[in-house]
């Protein structure tokens, strides 16, 4: 008996009636590379799965297609897979599965005794910080932990309960024993960020409460004891109270002056809440010092504060009057016209 359709045919038949696109819960039929064939999706995932599976190098999106002899769309081929996909950093490629779990074992190889620095790690593997997150958040990677610096929030860290308990037990092994003034956890740990250092020792149990506690000094995690911690605490305040009267009377004299928490302006935990704080003070030291009986809330409000992207603070401002910037402003408008009317 002969066919009813001739070859030319089916491709025309094909070719008129496109079918549905695939989903999770239902199979189809998509088209050949050819656009004359149709190929049933299920055997068209089990291809994509063993491509992940084996392939020695990063498949490339724009070549997936090709790779699996299908034409049109990968859009459906993604939203039904059932397993995890991770691409690279720029997202126009995706990570085969022999490259995963290296990167994985790499991480948990260095997570034993060191803090991974998760940014820069994921940008020396050519991976995305959220290809980074989602490969470690399934279940078997629960020991592994992201920690987000309060100081900058742009840098973010790993740890593992590991690299916590190898902590905890250097803590243990000399609290409260004699000797423990200046302990330096930052010299005993140093891929950890300080502020990590004193999250983690906070966490730690001892027999007996320590006489102390954890601090910062100089951008080290270091144990204080009591009696110097209360010493301490003393000097950062008289050192706090000196800048705000240096800042003060910079303002008077000149006009402007800067507030930061680089290494010469105390305290050495600055943080956001603690930058802000000092900023007001000295608007309000100002605006007392010159006053004369006027209203302080005018003069505070007749100051600008310009935040700064310091490479040698986190957290610095240009405290100006706002006098002072209209004729700053003025006259570069008078010199460079062009550049004025960027600002």
């Amino acid at each position: 008996m002969a066919p009813i359709f001739a070859s030319p045919d089916i491709a025309t038949l094909v070719a008129a009636f496109a079918p549905a696109s695939p989903k999770k819960e239902r199979s189809s039929l998509v088209r050949s590379s050819s656009g004359n064939n149709l190929l049933d999706s299920r055997h068209v995932l089990k291809q994509f799965r063993g491509l992940l599976e084996t392939s020695a190098s990063r498949i490339r999106l724009v070549d997936l297609p090709a790779r699996l002899g299908i034409s049109g769309k990968i859009e459906w081929l993604l939203a039904c897979y059932e397993e995890p996909v991770y691409y690279g950093r720029e997202g126009q490629a995706l990570l085969p599965e022999p490259e995963v779990d290296r990167i994985a074992k790499d991480i948990l190889d260095r997570l034993k005794d060191a803090v991974i620095d998760a940014t820069f790690h994921a940008s020396g593997k050519d991976i995305s910080d959220r290809t980074l997150r989602d490969l470690l958040s399934q279940n078997r990677y629960n020991s592994v932990h992201w920690w987000q610096d309060p100081g900058n929030p742009t840098k973010q860290y790993l740890y593992s309960d590991e690299f916590a308990s190898t902590v905890g037990g250097y803590i243990r092994s000399f609290v409260p024993a004699e000797g423990t003034e200046g302990k330096d956890l930052s010299q005993q740990f140093p891929s950890a960020p300080p502020q990590l250092l004193i999250v983690l020792a906070k966490e730690v149990r001892t027999d007996v409460p320590p006489a102390g506690k954890w601090e910062i000094l100089n951008g080290r995690t270091v144990f204080v004891a009591q009696k110097r911690g209360a010493d301490l605490v003393a000097k950062k305040q008289e050192a706090r109270r000196a800048e705000i009267q240096r800042c003060t009377d910079e303002l008077r004299t000149h006009g402007f002056t800067r507030i930061g928490d680089s290494a010469g302006s105390p305290p050495d935990d600055a943080n956001e809440d603690q930058h802000r704080a000092m900023v007001e003070q000295v608007k309000e030291r100002y605006a007392g010092d010159v006053s004369n009986g006027g209203d302080l809330a005018e003069l505070m409000a007749g100051l600008v504060e310009i935040p700064l992207m310091d490479k040698d603070a986190r957290l610095a401002s240009i405290l100006t009057l706002q006098k002072q910037l209209d004729q700053a402003l003025e006259t570069l408008r008078l010199t460079a016209p062009q550049e004025t009317a960027r600002i």
